[in-house]
């Protein structure tokens, strides 16, 4: 994903995308998100969703090391994957809604797509444009 959508997120889910309490950075902080742009609406709105419980959970008292924390967002084998070092049954359910968006949403567009070998041999959730593109 791009730098601008990228430095989007950190900004405006600060909680949950948060440094280890040691300063040390988790995989996301370090290496970013490792899928295309295409899938940013669905991660913007699931980032959203889980800043909004963390804030809750805050506001209720949990300290800052108790909250859920991202720590790899990647596409693997045309799948989203969304690792978190806390999570509740709320948090699962919307990762697994985001995912399953994912799975019909190119990578790289953001246009509807499907799971599909390109032309470089990657499996992918892209649309047929961005197929022969790659």
């Amino acid at each position: 994903m791009n730098k601008s959508l990228t430095e989007r997120l950190f900004e405006e889910c600060p909680l949950i995308y948060r440094t280890n309490s040691d300063g040390t950075q988790t995989i996301v902080n370090r290496r970013e998100f490792e899928c295309g742009d295409g899938w940013f609406d669905t991660i913007y709105q699931l980032s959203t969703k889980i800043e909004s419980i963390a804030k809750v959970m805050q506001q209720n008292g949990t300290p800052i090391s108790g909250l859920p924390q991202v720590r790899q967002v990647k596409e693997k084998f045309g799948g989203l994957r969304f690792y978190m070092n806390r999570s509740t049954e709320e948090i699962e359910e919307l990762i697994q809604q985001a995912s399953l968006q994912a799975s019909i949403t190119c990578e790289c567009c953001g246009e509807a797509g499907y799971k599909q070998a390109t032309s470089s041999g990657w499996i992918m959730v892209v649309c047929d444009n961005c197929a022969r593109e790659y």
